[in-house]
């Protein structure tokens, strides 16, 4: 699975593998972008106090091999986190920016578009 994270320094790092995840900084992440089975073919998630490095589990408790990040957003869902994840487990620091800063990352995050590589049938940003 894809996925950009965006820091309140203006930085972006960008991965798909467990090493990519492992290697993102941890400090100051406020907005991390993802695929998504959506028309726009990505979600993105703001105002978390943390992101974690995890497995994708479906609802009927099945946990696939497949990463992703998660966003918690206090102590007992880091808590839950570092108790229930099995394997090597990922954090990142989220920060909320109340300025400036925030609406233009925001912005580049959203026009930035989707994370496929070349053509694809996702909506483009000025289509929304």
């Amino acid at each position: 699975m894809r996925w950009r994270l965006y820091y309140g320094d203006g930085s972006i790092y960008s991965g798909e593998t467990d090493e990519e995840a492992f290697n993102a900084p941890c400090i100051s992440a406020i907005i991390l972008k993802q695929e998504a089975d959506n028309p726009r073919g990505y979600t993105l998630r703001h105002g978390c106090t943390f992101f974690v490095w995890e497995r994708v589990q479906l609802s009927d408790g099945t946990v696939l091999p497949i990463g992703r990040w998660g966003g918690k957003n206090d102590l007992f869902g880091l808590s839950h986190y570092f108790h229930t994840h099995k394997g090597p487990q990922k954090v990142l620091v989220g920060i909320e920016i109340h300025d400036q800063t925030y609406h233009d990352v925001s912005k580049i995050a959203d026009n930035d578009g989707c994370l496929c590589d070349g053509l694809c049938e996702h909506l483009k940003p000025e289509d929304y």
